[in-house]
């Protein structure tokens, strides 16, 4: 099942959370690292 805005929203500003708090603890590159990692979805949602 596909997650609606909401929830991606939501996941977007958690993982921008978990980010903060590594940049806060000095371990923004490791961080950087893994969010290389993830897939980025397309933002081109309706276009033609």
């Amino acid at each position: 099942s596909e997650l609606n805005s909401e929830g991606l929203r939501l996941i977007d500003r958690a993982i921008y959370a978990t980010y903060c708090d590594a940049s806060d603890v000095g371990v923004a590159e490791e961080a950087q690292k893994l969010l290389r990692r993830l897939p980025v979805p397309s933002s081109r949602h309706g276009e033609s």
